[in-house]
């Protein structure tokens, strides 16, 4: 998982997590590297938090780590309870995690129990839960507004939808490519577009979300599009695509 760090003070930063457990922060102008976790077990996804210096990781067990940018320990884990009838936490692998725009407490996270979660930072469990989405990815993106949720899912249909923040109803399903991508990362593009890529046909696409279609799409970049990434510099917008090249 690659993540930029929000802020233009903080343009030159980049977040990396591995499944070996490592997350680091990278000087992309010089290659330096900032700062280095080393966790147990599998780091799938990084978020760092706009607001506020915590930087949020997800696990392989479904755990959710917050850690204090400045001394890089841990400040809290979210979990889902041992209650077996609620539905408050990931059961499973977390693939993607997405910070409020507005609200420095809330985020979104989802993986591979068909569930993204709302959760707010100052409680242990998720706060509520938008069921269905199968997320293999860094498949949730938020609009500047923080009404819209896109999500890019690993799935053979309704792949690319936008849902209600509030309602966790579906607001639109995108047309999809004519040739059939599982999608594993989406992110907003300004206001009017997405980006999304996937596997399968490895497809690279910007969809225009008012006619609901692919305007640009760039095919066969390997394997899968692993992850997708904007940041604006000045009047250059750059586009990062990471792709499994085996």
């Amino acid at each position: 998982c690659i993540r930029t760090k929000p802020g233009q003070e903080y343009s030159h930063i980049v977040g990396a997590s591995y499944a070996s457990g490592i997350v680091r922060t990278w000087n992309y102008d010089t290659g330096e590297i900032q700062s280095t976790i080393r966790d147990t077990g599998e780091v799938l996804c990084l978020s760092f938090n706009p607001h506020i210096n915590i930087l949020a990781t997800g696990k392989g067990n479904g755990e959710i780590k917050l850690y204090d940018e400045a001394t890089l320990k841990v400040a809290s884990i979210l979990t889902k309870s041992k209650n077996p009838n609620l539905f408050d936490g990931h059961t499973n692998k977390v693939f993607c995690i997405v910070n409020h725009p507005n609200n420095p407490q809330e985020f979104l996270s989802g993986g591979w129990d068909g569930d993204i979660h709302v959760w707010d930072a100052r409680r242990p469990h998720s706060v509520r839960r938008f069921p269905g989405p199968f997320i293999a990815g860094e498949g949730i993106d938020i609009d500047r507004k923080g009404r819209e949720v896109a999500v890019a899912c690993w799935r053979g249909a309704n792949q690319l939808q936008v849902i209600d923040y509030g309602s966790g109803e579906v607001i639109s399903e995108l047309e999809p490519e004519r040739q059939s991508s599982y999608l594993s990362c989406v992110q907003y593009l300004g206001r009017d577009h997405l980006m999304a890529g996937g596997t399968d046909h490895s497809i690279f696409r910007v969809v225009d979300l008012k006619k609901k279609k692919t305007v640009a799409s760039i095919k066969n970049l390997g394997p899968g599009i692993l992850s997708v990434d904007c940041q604006k510099r000045g009047h250059i917008s750059k586009i990062a695509v990471n792709g499994d090249t085996q």
